[in-house]
């Protein structure tokens, strides 16, 4: 019996899945995002916290803006009980509109 790999990304962490959704290893990840290695594996499997620098950097290179409201909403002290969370879709429509807004002021 073997998983496909949605199946096998379900039980990852959501680091450990959009790394691999943009098709990185974590050696490619680690050039990309200035981060060692190891320190890219401690955050996919929560044995260590990202700091904020950490998933604004993850967010820009594995092209996720969603993972931002997602670390607010899920890990931040502050955000936790304070941010709502946003429906992907509805961050993409917000991300679309806002550069759309600024192109026209441009």
């Amino acid at each position: 019996f073997s998983m496909g790999k949605n199946e096998e990304l379900e039980d990852k962490s959501i680091y450990y899945r959009y790394r691999k959704e943009a098709g990185y290893t974590r050696e490619k990840a680690s050039e990309l995002l200035d981060m060692p290695v190891r320190r890219i594996e401690k955050i996919e499997t929560y044995s260590q916290d990202a700091t904020p620098l950490d998933i604004v950097k993850m967010a820009k290179c594995y092209k996720k803006p969603n993972l931002l409201n997602y670390y607010c909403v899920h890990e931040c002290d502050i955000g936790r009980d304070n941010i709502p969370e946003i429906a992907t879709s509805e961050l993409e429509l917000l991300t679309v509109s806002m550069k759309w807004r600024h192109k026209l002021t441009d």
